[in-house]
This record gives structure tokens, sequence and C-alpha cells, in this order.
């Protein structure tokens, strides 16, 4: 065993003291975030950057639709009110509106494909008309840190389009067969906020969201129905302004 100096001891012990009280301090301040006593009562405004991974959910005449799974990017505002009660608990309504997603769709796989020797194909595109949701929020403060579940309903209106084929089904590059349709929407999930400072309000959430079927009526998809939903798994990351 080696001996040890008066003054390696000493250098020893005050490293040692240094780090723990380094340590010390990162856990108190930790447990202060944790244990402060954080108000999330009010109204807020913010807005959102979403990606969605999702696929459509068919019915009926639409065995040519090639398998359609979306990646898509969503920017979107939100705003709501909390109560934060006795208990901790955390209950609130909040209102979701999408401003801008990317527009998606998926190729004929069946008749006019570039297998077929065309191009370009017969192709299928649909983009956001509106959405509107409606939500309802509870969870439990733990200081500045709330985490919560949210679910609820809304509608999306969405326009459809077949591209490269006329009205009456030929294959017709520049021509398009158009329509729309409204649909309810359902959405539930969990996430996390967290108070930067008394206003600043930074999150991060996890949804699942389905719409209903309903039938989109043109040629191509003929003879009805050709019903079309969708659904989604959501990744949002949020930034909102807490006014007091």
């Amino acid at each position: 065993m080696q001996s040890c100096s008066p003054s390696r001891l000493a250098a020893y012990i005050g490293i040692n003291r240094s780090l723990l009280a380094t340590l010390t301090v990162g856990i108190m301040s930790t447990g202060t975030a944790l244990a402060d006593d954080f108000d999330w009562s009010g109204s807020y405004l913010g807005g959102y950057v979403s990606y969605n991974w999702g696929e459509l959910n068919t019915e009926g005449n639409v065995a040519h639709l090639s398998t359609d799974e979306d990646e898509v990017p969503i920017l979107g505002i939100f705003g709501g009110y909390r109560w934060n009660f006795a208990n901790d608990v955390v209950a609130g309504i909040a209102v979701e509106i999408p401003l801008l997603a990317e527009e998606d769709g998926a190729e004929d796989v069946t008749f006019y494909s570039r297998a077929n020797g065309r191009n370009p194909p017969a192709n299928y595109e649909y983009d956001i008309d509106y959405a509107v949701m409606v939500l309802g929020q509870v969870g439990r403060s733990y200081g500045r840190f709330l985490p919560y579940v949210e679910a609820g309903v809304g509608r999306l209106g969405t326009d459809y389009r077949v591209n490269n084929v006329d009205n009456n089904n030929n294959y017709s590059p520049g021509s398009v067969q158009q329509t729309s349709n409204d649909h309810w929407i359902w959405k539930a999930g969990a996430g996390v906020d967290y108070a930067v400072d008394d206003n600043l309000i930074a999150g991060f959430k996890l949804s699942y969201i389905r719409s209903n079927q309903e039938s989109y009526d043109v040629p191509w998809l003929a003879p009805p129905p050709s019903n079309i939903g969708a659904k989604s798994v959501s990744a949002y990351f949020t930034l909102a302004w807490r006014f007091d």
C-alpha cells in the first residue's frame, strides 16, 4: 500500500469536496425545478411543428391504389386554457389548427403506371383544405414539468385528385379528375410541457389520429363506393406563450 503525503491528501480531499459540492448544487437545482410551486392556470397561444407517419384506410373500389404510407411534416397553431387545482391536478381545453402541410399522394399500380410505360403515370394527390380539433387535457404538475394525456375530436376537409386521366378514364397527361370531402377526426395522445420561465412553455407529445371513411366519387374510382380515410402517428414539438 502506498503512503499518501499530507499535501496530496489535502489536494485529494479538496478535489472531492469540490466535486461533491458541484453534484449537490446540481441535485438541489433539479429538485428545486421539480418542486417549484408553478401555477399552470391561464390561457396560452403557440405554434407547433409535427412529423406524421400515416397511411390511407380504404374500402370499396380502390384496389388499384398503391400502398400509401406517408411521412408528412405539418406546421400549425394552438391555444387553450388550463386550470391548476390545489392537488396539483391540471385540466384544460385546447384548440389545434394545422396551417401548412406537405401535399402527398400515391401512384396507380394497375393501369396507367410507369411499369406499363406511362410517364407521367396516373397518380393520386390529396391535401388538407382545412382542419380544426378541440381537445381535452388532464395531467399532474411536478413544478415546472407537466405530463398530461389528451383526447379530442375535429373536422378535416381534403381535396382529392387523379392526375393524367380524363373524365372518360383515358390516359391524358395534364388532365385531372377532382373532388373533395369532409371527415370527422379523432385524436388521443400524451405529452409533457416544461415552463422555461413564467410565460414561455416548451413541449413534446405523441398522438394517434384517425379519420372516418368518406366516399370520393370520381370516374376513375367508379362504381362507388370508393371510401377513403386515414390514420397516423404524429410527433409534435410545441412552443407557447402563457398569459398571466
